[in-house]
């Protein structure tokens, strides 16, 4: 087989900062994701306590 010399072909190696840019930044661009995740889980939470605040309702009604 023959070895392919990529740089006759023009490609390039890239540093950290070229494919951070491309790839979408690193963790820095984490920090919106992470308040998003909070967000929706404070919602599951509060969602799930005025559930079980309902039902606890309902039942010691019944009793």
């Amino acid at each position: 087989m023959k070895k392919l010399d990529l740089k006759d072909l023009g490609v390039e190696e890239m540093n950290n900062v070229e494919l951070r840019t491309i790839e979408g930044g690193g963790l820095s661009d984490a920090s919106g994701l992470i308040g998003s995740i909070e967000s929706i889980l404070n919602d599951i939470v509060g969602f799930a306590q005025k559930t079980l605040q309902s039902v606890l309702g309902i039942i010691g009604g019944l009793l």
